[in-house]
């Protein structure tokens, strides 16, 4: 308790240091973080970013969690602008070498947000931008946008990947001059595998739900986990996975891994592989189909020109949270927006059989309304930081821009 006392002053007394010294600096670095609070969330969004910037010798810093999956890959050395932090408690300021970061940053940008109090007024007292890339597209879980978490109080500017998400950012408040217009940067990565159409693979994707964590129902209980359990052993699945020689893959949200008491994974099932939630973009990138209920991996799916099946199993559960239920009516609003919007099992399995008979590709119809989604399907990173310099953007790919007409 006495050395967190120590801290906490040491790390006042720094902040009015950095402004002081930040006058004999030059601000030119742009300083990225994603999760800095789970051990088990692939750093993919901010640390691509972070790359292309020190591909092309922009200043960069990147800060990451020790224990993540960057950590025990580096075996927890600190180099080449990457640095390590415990959590997303601990104050910059007292590490010498980010001290000196945050002489010269010119911007935060981050793919998650929870950090120090101290280290966030920081950001946006000294004349700096704070920037939220988001790890996902906004366009379905979007109770919590009118709360502080992601709103303009907090962030200067947000990063929006077409007019779906941007329309629904202006209702919360957003102005035209905080959108950067471009993409997620992971998808920089994913336009080099192609299309994936003949992997054979299905990727299964249900995201978190918050009433797991706010309630003492076991989740096992809910209509969610049993619906799941159900789907992953059923004898459909099997004979659709022996008859056309298709394997599955399945990965939980990090969210219901990180202390919700979630246990769907030690499901035993020869049907589905299991898989960590570090190997999701991988996935996303090797497989040809997704079977979600509303996870914002869909986006990384159609930016592929790779289907979706929405699989509703869950939204009459009278067990799920009045927020969670307020989501489900939001979502209810979108779904003219999407394809293979489906409640029942037997259909999920009876439009798995038939993207399967087409080699997984999306009809006219489907690819349009996919399309419809994005700004653009390239040079995503390079888009971005030509926004955040105040250059000019790049010209716009004149072959999906026509798809789009």
């Amino acid at each position: 308790m006495l050395a967190k006392i120590r801290d906490f002053i040491y790390g006042c007394f720094l902040v009015p240091v950095v402004y002081f010294k930040r006058k004999q600096c030059e601000q030119d670095m742009y300083v990225f973080f994603d999760s800095l609070s789970s051990k088990i969330t692939e750093e993919i969004d901010a640390f691509t970013l972070f790359e292309y910037c020190r591909a092309n010798k922009i200043p960069a810093a990147y800060v990451a969690v020790k224990g993540g999956y960057l950590y025990r890959k580096r075996e927890g050395v600190s180099a080449d602008g990457i640095f390590f932090v415990e959590n997303e408690r601990e104050n910059w300021l007292l590490k010498k070498e980010l001290f000196l970061v945050m002489l010269r940053v010119k911007a935060v940008i981050t793919s998650f947000g929870a950090i120090c109090s101290q280290m966030e007024r920081l950001f946006r007292g000294n004349g700096s931008e704070y920037i939220y890339i988001g790890h996902g597209m906004f366009f379905f879980k979007t109770s919590h946008l009118g709360g502080y978490y992601i709103s303009p109080r907090r962030y200067n500017r947000i990063l929006v990947s077409g007019e779906h998400g941007k329309s629904i950012f202006r209702g919360y408040g957003w102005s035209e001059e905080a959108f950067i217009e471009a993409g997620l940067p992971r998808w920089d990565r994913f336009s080099a595998h192609g299309t994936g159409h003949a992997n054979k693979k299905v990727f299964i994707f249900f995201t978190w739900r918050t009433t797991f964590s706010e309630t003492n129902i076991v989740p096992g209980e809910f209509e969610y986990t049993k619906k799941i359990k159900t789907f992953i052993t059923s004898d459909r699945l099997k004979k659709i996975k022996d008859k056309y020689d298709i394997s599955f893959c399945m990965a939980a949200h990090h969210a219901l891994l990180d202390g919700s008491g979630f246990d769907l994974l030690s499901e035993k099932t020869d049907n589905v592989e299991f898989v960590s939630s570090g190997e999701i973009s991988r996935l996303i990138a090797e497989s040809s189909l997704l079977i979600t209920d509303y996870s914002s991996v869909f986006a990384d799916f159609f930016f592929q020109n790779k289907p979706v099946i929405f699989y509703r199993l869950d939204e009459n559960d009278p067990k799920l949270s009045d927020k969670e239920k307020l989501d489900f009516a939001g979502i209810a609003t979108q779904t003219p927006k999407l394809h293979n919007v489906l409640n029942n099992e037997n259909d999920v399995f009876d439009r798995l059989e038939h993207y399967i008979s087409q080699n997984f590709k999306m009809d006219e119809t489907e690819q349009k309304k996919a399309d419809a989604f994005f700004y653009e399907k390239h040079n995503i990173c390079e888009k971005i930081m030509a926004q955040l310099q105040g250059q000019q953007s790049p010209q716009k790919n004149p072959e999906f821009q026509k798809r789009l007409a």
